[in-house]
Formats: C-alpha cells, sequence, structure tokens
C-alpha cells in the first residue's frame, strides 16, 4: 500500500488567447496565466491466496486556473485481477473514465477500458491471447473549449484503444553457462578478509 500527494504550481504559463479584430478571429499567446494543480493518489496490491492477486490504483485530481472561471475536478481508478494456476495466469483490468482540463482551457474527456488475457507458459515458451474493450466498438476521446468568443468541441477515435483482439507467442533463449555450486574451487580455510596480489 501505498500513497502520493502531489501540488503543482505556474505562475507565468503560455497559452493561447483568442480575440476579435475587423471581425476575424485573432489567435495569439500570452503568459500571465496562473496554474494550480492538486492531486492525492492511492495503491496498493493484495494478495488474496496463493494464486490469486489484486493491484488497485486510483485517486483524485483537482486543476484550476485562478484568473479565469475554469476548473476540473475528477476520480479515477484502476483495478488489476490475476490468478495463476500451474503454467496458466488469467487477468483481468479496468479502468475508469479520465479528465483532465490543459493549459489552453480545453477538458478532455477519455472513456472506460476494460480488457483480459489467458497465458500459458510451459518452460521457455510464452503464450498469450488476449482482447482490449470488448463492449466497445468506437473507443472515443472527447475534448472542449469554451472561451467565450470561441468555441470548439472534438471527438476522435483511437484505433489502438479500440475493440482489439491479440496474440503473443514468445521464446527465451538460455545463453548462460551453467554452474554448479558443489564444485566451486574456493579455499574456505583462508580467515582473512583481504585478499592481497603482488
Amino acid at each position: 500500500m501505498g500513497a502520493n500527494v502531489a501540488y503543482d504550481m505556474i505562475n507565468y504559463m503560455r497559452y493561447e488567447d483568442f480575440s476579435i479584430e475587423n471581425n476575424k478571429l485573432v489567435r495569439s499567446y500570452n503568459s500571465d496565466r496562473k496554474y494550480r494543480n492538486f492531486s492525492v493518489q492511492l495503491f496498493g496490491t493484495w494478495k488474496v491466496t496463493d494464486h490469486l492477486r489484486m493491484r488497485l490504483n486510483g485517486g483524485w485530481r483537482y486543476v484550476t486556473y485562478p484568473s479565469t472561471s475554469k476548473s476540473l475536478d475528477n476520480f479515477w481508478g484502476n483495478l488489476q485481477v490475476d490468478y495463476y494456476w500451474k503454467d496458466f495466469s488469467y487477468g483481468l483490468y479496468a479502468k475508469s473514465k479520465t479528465k483532465w482540463l490543459n493549459f489552453n482551457l480545453m477538458s478532455v474527456t477519455m472513456a472506460a477500458q476494460c480488457g483480459g488475457y489467458v497465458s500459458w507458459n510451459p518452460k521457455n515458451w510464452r503464450m498469450e491471447v488476449g482482447v482490449t474493450n470488448p463492449f466497445s466498438t468506437k473507443f472515443k476521446e472527447k475534448s472542449m473549449m469554451d472561451r467565450e468568443i470561441y468555441r470548439c468541441q472534438n471527438t476522435m477515435l483511437s484505433k489502438p484503444d479500440r475493440f482489439a483482439g491479440y496474440v503473443k507467442l514468445a521464446y527465451t533463449f538460455d545463453f548462460g553457462k551453467k554452474t554448479s555450486r558443489e564444485s566451486n574451487s574456493v579455499d574456505r580455510s583462508i580467515n582473512s578478509a583481504i585478499l592481497k596480489v603482488e
């Protein structure tokens, strides 16, 4: 079990600004905005039985820009469950939806994720079959920025995070020279801890 507490502070942060000049939208850059970020994180691993393991990770994040009315607070969490039996291992994981507010005051939302795997490890072989996000064919990342005179909203489809299956096959070669601890030639009758060579 462990915990992290962090506080980040930036007094002169570079950001995009928008204004209207001659009926046209003008984008410029400034560096007079303040940024504050406070976060708390808890994490731990639990050995439920000799075969079952659980890993938890979660926290709370609060982001604010004092010179504006923009702020965001978000709870998030991840769970990993693994089960080991002989040469086999099975696993499931889940990640909650997450949000954050970037330096341009754009809020970004990532959808929840989940997946699982089955692995077989006979001797030097490792074979694994898994699936990611089986309940979602279109994994979306949404972002929105509302700056009074300018507003935009985007939805991005992420191919690596959408529903997919995979197969992994690996073989480990052992090139190390094996030595026997019973046949070493160390003279254990020497009491001195200093070895001097001339």
